[in-house]
C-alpha cells in the first residue's frame, strides 16, 4: 500500500484488529462511519461464500 501511494495512487486507509474492542477503537481512529471489515480466518476456502436473496446475511454491527 505505501508503494501505491508513494506513487500518487489514492488507497484507503487501513488497519488490523483482532478482536471486536480493536475493531471498535480501529474504526474511531480512522474517522468515518462508512467501513468494511474482512475477516481473515486461516482455514482457507476464501471466496467460497455466496449471499442468497440480497445483502441480507452476515454479522450486523
Amino acid at each position: 500500500m505505501e508503494l501505491l501511494k508513494e506513487a500518487g495512487v489514492a488507497v484507503p486507509k487501513a488497519l488490523v484488529a483482532t478482536s471486536p474492542e480493536e475493531a471498535f477503537h480501529a474504526a474511531e481512529k480512522i474517522g468515518t462511519e462508512d467501513l468494511v471489515v474482512k475477516a481473515q480466518v486461516l482455514a482457507g476456502g476464501r471466496g467460497q461464500g455466496t449471499f442468497e436473496g440480497g445483502l441480507k446475511g452476515g454479522v450486523q454491527m
